[in-house]
């Protein structure tokens, strides 16, 4: 996924390399990536998005290694279970992070959920603190962080835009507003009418870590069109 026609985030073919690429089995971590990758605004390096459950057997890593992973220059892998869940990607990864041909690759290995895993941050070649960083900008979830990530990438390994801010932790229970995000009663308060019922709608916090919320901002809408 890339940015829409005349955007600086330049949109890589399928088969064609990129700068960076991120790896991960969670559907919800690749379509915010994607959102936020469509709405870049700086000159961010150019990115390619992939699912691991695509790249199950070794014949795929191959082609798929062959293709785009070659070339990158930082590639973001988070998988759940550990190097076990995708060994022979993680050894051919490994392998080319040895190498300074064609030139060097950043490797940083993470966590899909919340556990750290030691063997995941030993095999990485990127700084124990940069894994860190985005280890957390993809667990805590949420459009905000997903920016942030593509940001910090573009700003610790290639030397464009400024430094974001750190991980946004998104508290396990929370108000939301449509336009300002997590948010808080007072902000509701200030809009409320005098002697207008209030309804409290309710959700999971994964969809606001997903980024799944344009049911929930049409609902909120027509609550308060309705009064």
């Amino acid at each position: 996924p890339g940015s829409a026609p005349g955007r600086r985030f330049r949109r890589p073919k399928r088969s064609h390399p990129a700068d960076v690429v991120i790896l991960s089995a969670a559907d919800t971590d690749l379509a915010l990536l994607a959102e936020a990758c469509e709405k870049a605004e700086a000159s961010l390096p150019s990115l390619r998005l992939a699912s691991l459950l695509a790249l199950r057997s070794n014949a795929s890593v191959d082609l798929y290694f062959d293709t785009v992973l070659e070339r990158a220059k930082v590639v973001i892998v988070a998988m759940m279970g550990g190097t076990g869940y995708w060994p022979y990607g993680v050894e051919r990864l490994v392998e080319r992070a040895r190498e300074t041909q064609p030139h060097p690759l950043e490797l940083v290995l993470v966590p899909g959920d919340d556990t750290p895993d030691p063997e995941l941050a030993r095999l990485s070649t990127a700084a124990p603190r940069d894994c860190e960083r985005i280890w957390r900008y993809l667990r805590e979830g949420g459009p905000e962080n997903a920016r942030s990530l593509l940001q910090f990438v573009a700003a610790r390994f290639f030397a464009r835009g400024e430094v974001p801010e750190p991980p946004r932790v998104v508290p396990r229970v929370s108000l939301y507003h449509p336009q300002l995000g997590l948010a808080t009663l007072g902000d509701w308060q200030r809009e409320w009418l005098d002697g207008a019922p209030v309804a409290a709608l309710l959700f999971y916090r994964a969809h606001l870590q997903a980024g799944n919320l344009a049911a929930f901002d049409a609902l909120i809408a027509e609550l308060i069109a309705a009064g």
